[in-house]
């Protein structure tokens, strides 16, 4: 006799029991591995053996190094995704520490950052430096006001205080900056070159205290009062050596800058002047 049956309906409930604790083992096994994977790694990146504690700063003359800690220290308060300290020091943001610092500190030109070990963290920086003064107000070339610091490349980074528009050239325009600080006088390249020119006209000599630029003309202002114009369209070396030829030129009555209402250099081939 040849016995048929069903296996499904042949099983004891052993069988079943049984496979339903596999069930139960595998399911336990797939949730310890997701803990593991998921859990271990923010367990250890959270270690406090692995977090910034301490900010080290540099390079800084005469930004207060307060003012950069707290920006920095902004920066790595709370947690990526409510779970990882953004001050890890495997997970920090570099680039937005930077950022952060030289939008808010217009005097400071250049950041690096880097880790000292995994709990310090370095923070150098690079200043600009004074080169000259951007004033609003020079209507009274002898107390020029409002003014602000610029820096080689012509960028206005921090106001000035009254005092020093002795000690600095003075440039300005017209109209003037609305909130100069911050903003580009003149493209880097343009500014470099217009410095170079007002550096070397004391061999001529002259002595130069204002520069106004507007868009048709610039002006350069001695301590006399008297006025020197060209276009910005000009070759500053064609000015420069025009201003020369007047200068000494022995036809004059006098040479002297200072004996001058105005010197007019806005057409190359003739140098309109007025003697006061």
């Amino acid at each position: 006799m040849k016995l048929v049956g069903n296996k499904k309906a042949i099983r004891s409930s052993e069988f079943h029991h049984k496979k339903e604790r596999q069930r139960k083992i595998r399911l336990t096994l797939i949730a310890l591995a997701v803990i593991i994977v998921v859990v271990g790694p923010i367990f250890l990146l959270r270690l406090k053996s692995i977090q910034i504690s301490s900010i080290q700063i540099s390079g800084n003359a005469v930004t207060a190094s307060a003012d950069i800690e707290s920006i920095i220290s902004n920066d790595l308060s709370g947690d990526y995704l409510w779970v990882i300290p953004k001050s890890n020091a495997l997970l920090y943001s570099k680039n937005k520490i930077k950022n952060d610092i030289l939008a808010a500190i217009p005097r400071i030109s250049a950041v690096n950052v880097s880790l000292s070990g995994l709990h310090a963290l370095s923070v150098v920086v690079s200043e600009r430096a004074p080169f000259a003064l951007y004033c609003t107000q020079v209507s009274d070339i002898t107390n020029p006001s409002d003014c602000y610091f610029l820096d080689a490349s012509g960028y206005i980074f921090s106001a000035a205080p009254a005092f020093s528009g002795g000690v600095y050239m003075i440039y300005s325009s017209t109209p003037a900056l609305d909130n100069p600080l911050r903003q580009q006088f003149l493209p880097s390249e343009q500014f470099a070159n217009l410095a170079s020119f007002i550096s070397n006209l004391s061999h001529i000599p002259v002595t130069p205290k204002i520069f106004v630029a507007s868009a048709d003309e610039y002006d350069l202002f001695l301590p006399s009062g008297t006025t020197i114009m060209w276009k910005p369209t000009q070759d500053l070396g064609t000015v420069y050596s025009n201003l020369n030829t007047f200068l000494t030129d022995p036809s004059l009555v006098k040479n002297s800058p200072s004996t001058f209402a105005y010197i007019d250099l806005r057409f190359d081939d003739k140098v309109f002047y007025k003697y006061k």
